[in-house]
């Protein structure tokens, strides 16, 4: 079975916490050990400190805090202004981030033109976020003429000084022969790279060309996927299920670990995935009240089959006590959600009237 490979559905990436630079001043030094330690207030006041005497980094810092409302309210707004000072410091990481609200927020109304200018700077003073960012908006012609040559000219640059996510983006251009020639080794290549330094992309497409490499090893599949799955990317956990359940790409069948990586993507709101662990985890005596959250999870998430599965799962003693009222229940939500689901029609006739 042959899945496209993903990229990045978001391009634009923002640093996702805050991790000292290699030199740095005692201040600042002192900021972050209060940060590690979880005092916020006290690295946020430090770090307001350090930015007052121009520090862009310092700036960033507190910018990222504003943003995740650590150590205060979150305020994109005051986020904004911080990462612009540390922008105009030539904290490169600023810029790239300043960017990313731009895109993120709508009351912040960055334009597209200033979200490229942005990662453009960034990228100018040695960012190696905003390097990648620069090449997903080439690639995706945001703010700029598409231009796949320059966004593997950025990825590269990105990739070069160690932003793994940009060498996954490296080797989805050459995987697609996207302003490079087509060339499946390189991109798997770019793919091991990103995945040996647990980028999620760049895991989940490194498994995705080992299946279509009939000389790969299971295990190796295996722990892309898993990586992948671990490290954020749904449908690495998805493909791990589909493959244990139905005994794909060489993996042999475990209906529990199957139903284990289903239930990682159903707690990322993968409805489908909630569907199929409930099931699986039906089957497992030990585990029939783990299926049955699950199926009320996807219920709640607004699947009329869930639902509509739960009231059967009630309707006898197969599962868990026999409860025809919460049955009911389940079928008015599965009707309410769609009136025309075949399993509640079945139900409807079976046990009554809607």
């Amino acid at each position: 079975m042959r899945i496209f490979r993903a990229f990045f559905i978001a391009a634009f990436f923002a640093i996702p916490g805050l991790a000292s630079s290699a030199t740095t001043s005692p201040a600042l030094d002192k900021a972050y050990e209060e940060y590690d330690n979880s005092n916020f207030d006290k690295a946020l006041k430090l770090f307001e400190a350090e930015c007052s005497k121009n520090d862009g980094e310092a700036c960033e810092q507190a910018a990222l805090m504003y943003e995740d409302g650590e150590g205060t309210d979150k305020d994109v707004h005051k986020a904004k202004d911080l990462y612009s000072k540390s922008c105009d410091l030539k904290d490169g990481n600023g810029c790239a981030n300043l960017g990313f609200l731009y895109e993120n927020y709508e009351e912040l109304k960055g334009s597209d033109t200033t979200i490229f200018q942005l990662y453009q700077k960034g990228c100018s003073i040695n960012s190696a976020l905003s390097c990648n960012n620069l090449a997903s908006v080439y690639q995706d012609g945001v703010g700029t003429t598409k231009d796949y040559a320059k966004a593997n000219t950025y990825f590269q640059k990105s990739c070069d000084m160690k932003y793994y996510a940009a060498c996954s983006g490296l080797g989805y251009l050459y995987d697609n022969g996207f302003g490079v020639e087509k060339d499946i080794k390189k991109a798997t290549s770019f793919y091991k790279l990103a995945c040996e330094n647990e980028d999620s992309t760049g895991c989940y497409n490194y498994g995705l060309v080992l299946n279509d490499d009939e000389n790969a090893k299971v295990e190796d599949r295996e722990a892309a996927f898993h990586t992948g799955c671990i490290k954020g990317y749904t449908e690495a956990c998805v493909v791990l299920g589909e493959a244990y359940r139905d005994g794909l790409y060489g993996m042999d069948k475990k209906p529990g670990l199957s139903a284990d990586y289903f239930g990682v993507a159903c707690e990322k709101d993968d409805i489908n995935s909630c569907l199929n662990a409930g099931e699986l985890y039906l089957q497992d005596k030990e585990k029939v009240q783990t299926g049955i959250d699950m199926l009320d999870y996807a219920c709640g998430l607004y699947s009329d089959e869930a639902c509509a599965k739960l009231a059967w799962v009630y309707s006898d003693d197969t599962y868990t006590k026999k409860d025809l009222e919460t049955a009911k229940s389940y079928i008015q939500q599965a009707n309410d959600i769609d009136s025309d689901n075949e399993l509640a029609k079945k139900w409807t006739a079976k046990f009554g009237k809607k």
